[in-house]
């Protein structure tokens, strides 16, 4: 997936028309699509239930420092070279990453899920697992919403230049990776989940409402109050992903993280083109108070009686199969 994404954004300059470009850009993001759900099974091969919570949020982290890498480079590059040349750069970190994905990410060996393929039935036919995937879904919007107009929003109506606009996201970015590791750490050492989740899914609708009101104030709380909403919209991705393939077992987990990631990516497809409607017709202050209904809807949604009523339960699949010898192969 990273090798064919690479390819095509490179190729991308050569397009002829804007319909030939975003034809490119669509199979090279559903090719770089695949690092997602198969990642994350490599980490539920990999490690302990003790040890997945922090591995899973360092498997996490690379999204929002990527990010932040993009922010701190694409903008200073495209200042000083034709626009075509950050395409190429990506393209080349792309190529790159599949490099380095083919020399050390070994796969678990076919005995590591072995033991739980006995075990077929499909988690779907209770709610938790949609559940954790529709949580995971609305809170993801403000994530997306701040990552696709925090940048403008900076630039337009607080009339930052695009480098000193992207150095503030890099920064952020970085804080938000930082983030879903201490994140993750905790979960391990709770034991849980989905109540780290729904503390998440509270302290991210009071940090979109609280964006919400202070757009109009000074660039200093606006940077603020951006880069917290911006980070604590990060931080519960791992734990949803976590969450995912520990209820689904080894033997679903890949298709778990599949549906996972595919319905934070159609919230994510969602988001912006909401966010610029209503920004555009009532201003941004207003688009961002409309995010904040997504994580609050989440408080609900996030099935936190799954990790009550059986609190060994969440572990025992993935769990039996990651503590095999085999795992490190």
């Amino acid at each position: 997936g990273l090798a064919i994404a690479g390819i095509l954004v490179c190729l991308s300059p050569l397009a002829r028309s804007a319909l030939d470009f975003g034809v490119l850009m669509v199979i090279a993001g559903a090719a770089a699509g695949s690092v997602s759900a198969s990642s994350g099974r490599l980490v539920v091969g990999w490690f302990p239930a003790e040890k997945r919570g922090l591995a899973m949020g360092v498997r996490q982290a690379a999204q929002p420092m990527g990010m932040a890498l993009a922010a701190l480079v694409l903008p200073w590059i495209a200042s000083a070279h034709p626009f075509r040349d950050a395409l190429v750069v990506l393209g080349i970190l792309c190529a790159i990453s599949a490099a380095l994905v083919a020399a050390f990410a070994k796969n678990p060996s076919a005995a590591t899920f072995q033991a739980s393929r006995k075990q077929s039935v499909s988690p779907y036919r209770e709610s938790t697992l949609w559940r954790v995937h529709f949580a995971s879904a609305l809170l993801v919007v403000p994530q997306f919403a701040v990552a696709a107009f925090g940048q403008e929003f900076l630039q337009s109506a607080k009339h930052w230049t695009p480098i000193g606009a992207g150095r503030a996201l890099a920064v952020v970015g970085l804080a938000g990776g930082a983030g879903r590791l201490i994140v993750g750490s905790w979960s391990d050492r709770l034991g849980k989940r989905l109540t780290p989740m729904r503390w998440i899914a509270v302290a991210s609708t009071v940090a979109m409402i609280v964006l919400g009101f202070v757009v109009g104030a000074s660039a200093g709380i606006v940077i603020v109050a951006v880069g917290v909403s911006s980070v604590i919209s990060v931080i519960d991705n791992g734990l949803g992903s976590t969450a995912s393939a520990e209820i689904a077992g080894g033997a679903w987990a890949g298709r778990a993280l599949g549906v996972q990631v595919t319905s934070q990516n159609l919230a994510g497809f969602a988001t912006p083109i909401m966010v610029g409607a209503i920004a555009g017709a009532y201003g941004y202050g207003a688009a961002f108070l409309a995010c904040a209904v997504f994580p609050a809807l989440g408080i609900f949604a996030v099935p936190v009686k799954y990790e009550k009523s059986s609190p060994n339960e969440v572990s025992e699949g993935p769990q039996s199969i990651a503590e095999q010898p085999a795992n490190l192969a």
